[in-house]
């Protein structure tokens, strides 16, 4: 019996030909916003959590606010398309004065 656990990107089977073929999971990720001080970082990261964590550890400021997006693997996609959204407004990279 082939089932999926917890929405997870991997199943349990009673039996190796339960199996399904060899496929590439689906890569999943967010769009995240880390505001420091009078800047916002727009990025993206399949472990969001970890990801902030090493945002926060490089700033001798604290993170004012954070926003995440669900996760979905259109993730890089929606990244670009905020980030052209917010193309004026960009300080350098992925640092935007919002």
């Amino acid at each position: 019996m082939l089932n999926r656990v917890d929405n997870a990107p991997w199943v349990i089977c009673d039996s190796i030909s339960e199996l399904p073929d060899s496929r590439p999971i689906e890569k999943r990720g967010c769009v995240y916003f880390v505001q420091v001080g009078d800047v916002t970082k727009i990025g993206y990261s399949q472990t969001p959590k970890t990801r902030m964590q090493s945002i926060a550890s490089g700033f001798h400021q604290k993170v004012d606010k954070v926003a995440c997006s669900i996760h979905h693997t259109d993730y890089t996609k929606s990244e670009r398309k905020i980030h052209e959204y917010f193309n004026k407004r960009k300080v350098k990279g992925e640092w935007f004065r919002l």
